[in-house]
C-alpha cells in the first residue's frame, strides 16, 4: 500500500512521467500506467453516509462546494483558508490544497474544506 501511494504522490504531486516513476519506486516501467489507472478517480455522484461523513470526488471542485452542491451545509467562513472554521476531518483519501498545490494522503487528517480539493475518492466527517 504504501509503494501504491508513492506511486501516486510522485505521479500526481511532483508530476514525474512514468520512467521517473518507475525509477523512484524501483519497479518495472510497465506497472506505473496499471497501477495509476486502478487509483484514478471513478466517475460517479458523490454519496452520503448515514454517519454523517461525506464521500466526494475529484471533479475539480472544493470538498465544500461538494458538500453544499450536495444539500448539506457544513460550517465556514471566510471560503479562502484563513478562519479555519470550516475545518473538518478525512477520514480516507487523497487531497490537494488549493493554495499551495500540496497533496495529502494520510487518512484521519484534519483539512480545510473551503480551499481542499479531492484527488480520486475522498471520505468527510462532517
Amino acid at each position: 500500500m504504501r509503494k501504491i501511494k508513492e506511486v501516486l504522490r510522485l505521479r500526481y504531486e511532483l508530476k514525474l512521467d512514468q520512467r521517473q516513476v518507475a525509477g523512484s519506486c524501483s519497479i518495472v516501467v510497465s506497472t506505473v500506467p496499471g497501477t495509476v489507472a486502478a487509483h484514478q478517480p471513478s466517475v460517479r455522484k458523490p454519496g452520503f453516509e448515514i454517519s454523517s461523513a461525506v464521500a466526494v470526488t475529484d471533479d475539480g471542485r472544493s470538498l465544500l462546494e461538494q458538500a453544499e452542491a450536495a444539500g448539506l451545509t457544513p460550517q465556514s467562513g471566510c471560503r479562502m483558508g484563513i478562519c479555519h472554521t470550516c475545518t473538518r476531518r478525512k477520514t480516507s483519501g487523497a487531497v490537494k490544497n488549493l493554495i499551495t498545490g500540496a497533496v495529502s494522503m494520510a487518512d484521519g487528517e484534519d483539512v480545510q474544506i473551503c480551499v481542499t480539493a479531492p484527488v480520486g475518492d475522498v471520505a468527510l466527517a462532517l
